[in-house]
């Protein structure tokens, strides 16, 4: 075997992709594998061994030997080994790939091997997966993976095992590498001439019997023949005038059989004769009957397909009639359900409209705090740009009464610098003031048309709601909702009596006799529901139902009027909240 090229990767300590060209070195005949303990000589030799045979000399199947080969680091295990072997000296090229799972960080998936022999110029794959690897590089190399790690690739602290080899072992591994066998004939003469001896006895057996045949024995016995020929032509002359006559007898037996046969036959028949007489009449009756009650055969035929169809029809409405009922049964429960969340929607939009409620009160609290700290920051603010100016007047007029004073002592060049530095510093604070006294007129308008627009909103509610503020009002107009909502459900209930009581007049009225009722499906109507005694008590119940719905909607047009009520004031609210600008001194 020559080596030519090795690629490894993710083995051992070899993390990344390395390439060897071994035809740089074989092309000196001799070349060596030299490094330090550890850098990685002996996984170059395990991977060409493990490459060739599956096999490795530091670990087995059992180690776990796919995880401890692959570097920690690695994701793949690569070995990609080409070699030139063979009496014809082919090139041949042995891959082995194994990938680590991608979850599961100790487990590597089963590995892939492929055989490839060069022929024109191209790789042609060679053996399967299935097929063991160290049978098929035995067939290359005629080594197996023994006598391999023995000459080819001695493992380390091995070599002496080699030299201490028996005789036995040490004869059968140089048979194996040089050929010898080919050469050892004791064997294959010995099997050759057993074989000769054991033809040789049984000719000698097939022989034995012959050993008393003489010329006088074979002429007695072609006399004997002979006799027998003449004997058996004889025989043969008297068949033959014998024939026609065994043909007679055969044909005559034949005839008195069939004569048997059909006397049997005709005995039977004459036995049986009054039974086809009384059939031929039984048949001439039921044609009679047949012709005469044909037409009611058909009726009865037509009448008992219509019993069957309406047999199968009742089963099928029976069927029907189940599934409505447990149809009526899963309905009515729905209904039931259906019927208790509705009544208790006005328990769910109470709670909305307290959180509500709770959430508006906050936004107000805070927007009145604000503003109010803002206002008072303006007013302190605005309070020391009026005692500035103030200052700035004194001082105005005690420079003015100095200037005055003082006639031809300064001249108007000195004045003038007076007068313009005392602007320089006027202007910036005048305009302060203003602005500052603008944003209050601002904010005091704003306030006041927030309460007239509060005013106008508590139009048509408590007078006394007037007098509370917007931090307080919204206390107020819970307590409102809260009682409203009470009345709501009262009125709510009273209008469910009276439109059931409307319902069932209806209901009642409806009924007539002879037509079934539509919950019993009964005709007869002999005792109806009190209600339809009198035409006055349905007129009473029916403005009894107009009044409790009126009533009702009475009440919630005056929570829908006091939910706005809530909104315009969260409005309010937010207009409150409108950032003030104010100007640093």
């Amino acid at each position: 075997m020559i080596p030519i090229k090795l690629s490894i990767q993710g083995l051992y300590s070899y993390q990344d992709l390395q390439e060897i060209d071994f035809q740089r070195l074989t092309g000196s005949s001799v070349f060596g594998i030299f490094g330090k303990v550890g850098s990685g000589k002996t996984s170059l030799l395990e991977a060409i061994s493990f490459a060739l045979y599956g096999e490795t000399e530091r670990l087995n199947s059992r180690d776990n030997r796919q995880y401890n080969m692959m570097n920690l680091k690695s994701k793949h295990l690569l070995i990609d080994f080409e070699f030139q072997a063979g009496p014809d000296q082919h090139i041949y090229k042995f891959i082995y790939e194994a990938k680590r799972h991608p979850k599961k960080h100790h487990e590597i998936g089963p590995g892939e091997r492929r055989m490839f022999i060069r022929q024109e110029n191209d790789w042609h794959p060679i053996g399967n997966e299935k097929e063991d690897i160290s049978v098929l590089s035995k067939q290359i190399l005629g080594l197996d993976y023994e006598n391999f790690k023995r000459t080819i690739i001695i493992p380390q602290n091995q070599f002496r095992e080699f030299l201490e080899l028996s005789p036995t072992e040490r004869t059968k591994m140089m048979n194996q590498l040089f050929k010898l066998d080919q050469y050892d004939l004791a064997g294959r003469v010995s099997k050759l001439s057993k074989a000769n001896d054991d033809q040789l006895a049984e000719l000698r057996g097939l022989l034995s019997p012959l050993e008393a045949v003489t010329p006088e024995a074979i002429a007695h016995a072609e006399a004997n023949i002979a006799s027998s020929h003449d004997a058996v032509r004889a025989k043969e002359l008297e068949i033959e005038q014998l024939e026609p006559t065994e043909r007679q007898l055969l044909h005559a037996q034949t005839q008195s059989q069939t004569l048997a046969t059909v006397q049997r036959e005709l005995a039977g028949l004459q036995t049986q004769e009054k039974i086809y007489s009384q059939l031929r009449q039984t048949i001439a009756l039921y044609e009679t009957c047949r012709l005469v009650f044909q037409s009611d055969l058909v009726t009865l035929r037509k009448l008992t397909d219509k019993q069957t169809g309406l047999a199968e029809a009742k089963s099928r409405t029976a069927k029907q009639l189940a599934l409505a009922d447990g149809q009526l049964l899963g309905l009515q429960s729905v209904y039931e359900a259906a019927k208790k969340a509705y009544e208790g929607r006005g328990q769910l939009q109470q709670q909305i409209d307290e959180l509500e409620t709770v959430q508006y009160i906050r936004t107000i609290q805070e927007s009145v705090e604000l503003q109010t700290r803002n206002r008072q920051q303006l007013a302190i603010r605005i309070g020391r740009q009026i005692l500035a100016v103030d200052g700035y007047k004194t001082e105005r007029q005690k420079h003015q009464k100095l200037i005055d004073s003082l006639p031809g002592q300064s001249s108007q060049l000195e004045r003038l610098y007076q007068a313009e530095k005392w602007f320089a510093i006027y202007k910036p604070l005048k305009k302060q003031a203003d602005e500052l006294q603008k944003q209050l007129t601002e904010h005091d308008s704003i306030v006041e048309q927030i309460k007239q627009q509060k005013d106008k909103a508590l139009a048509g509610f408590p007078e006394e709601w007037a007098d509370f503020t917007l931090k307080t009002l919204p206390a107020q107009i819970d307590d409102a909702l809260e009682q409203l909502k009470a009345i709501r459900k009262d009125r709510e209930k009273v209008y469910q009596q009276a439109f059931v009581k409307q319902e069932l007049v209806h209901f009642t009225d409806s009924l007539t006799d002879g037509t079934p009722c539509p919950l019993c499906g009964s005709e007869h109507h002999p005792a109806k529901h009190a209600a339809t005694q009198g035409k006055s008590d349905a007129d009473l119940i029916k403005q009894e139902v107009l009044k409790s719905e009126n009533a009702l909607n009475k009440v919630n047009q005056r929570i829908d009027d006091t939910t706005a009520l809530r909104l315009l004031i969260e409005g309010m609210t937010k207009d409150l909240r409108v950032p003030w600008i104010i100007v640093s001194v």
